[in-house]
């Protein structure tokens, strides 16, 4: 009887798996880490630029379910997973942060490594989105959606103007390799939101 229970646990456990199929992996092995950073995207050389103005990351936040360590997968039947296959080296918070800051910094437009005192330019930053899209079938696609709230202050910190902007990035993720995936489609949403916030 035992054997029999133990037998139908085990292709219980198969027919979930296989139910949570497409772009998840297996539970075999001990999950992939995956980082996500400037480096990844390709984005790391920094422009010059002779007079900028003196910039910061302000209040940074990831929205959740995307804020854990496991890679969130969205799927056709409009739910969402967790791949026990893939995670991220660290919690997107601290990782996309400073990634963040190496993508905004590399545009050479702003000085991100100077003095903050005086009249700056704080950028807010909202992940809402950071997920392996695999909606449709047979397509990887790594997902991120970022909202940029860009605050212009003088004096103590007090706000002058803000301007704020949505924008998503997506990478083919076909590949698996999803440190490239995803820093690409966080840089590529980063800095859509970044223009966006100056064309308002």
């Amino acid at each position: 009887m035992k054997h029999i229970a133990r037998r139908f646990s085990a292709v219980s456990s198969f027919a979930v798996l296989s139910l949570l199929g497409g772009c998840m992996g297996s539970r075999s092995e001990p999950p992939t880490c995956w980082l996500v950073s400037a480096e990844a995207a390709g984005t790391t050389q920094i422009r010059e630029a002779a007079s900028r103005m003196p910039a910061c990351i302000g209040a940074f936040a990831v929205r959740s379910p995307y804020d854990g360590v496991r890679m969130a997968v969205l799927r056709s039947d409009g739910s969402i997973a967790f791949d026990p296959a893939n995670t991220f080296a660290a919690r997107p918070e601290m990782m996309l942060k400073c990634a963040a800051f190496d993508i905004l910094a590399s545009r050479g437009e702003l000085d991100f490594a100077g003095q903050t005192s005086g009249t700056n330019v704080v950028y807010d930053v909202s992940v809402t989105r950071l997920a392996l899209d695999c909606r449709k079938e047979g397509i990887r696609t790594a997902s991120v959606g970022v909202t940029l709230a860009a605050k212009v202050v003088e004096g103590r910190g007090r706000p002058v103007s803000t301007v704020i902007c949505s924008a998503e990035g997506g990478s083919d993720a076909a590949d698996g390799n999803y440190s490239a995936a995803f820093s690409k489609a966080f840089s590529t949403a980063l800095v859509r939101a970044y223009e966006g916030t100056k064309a308002r």
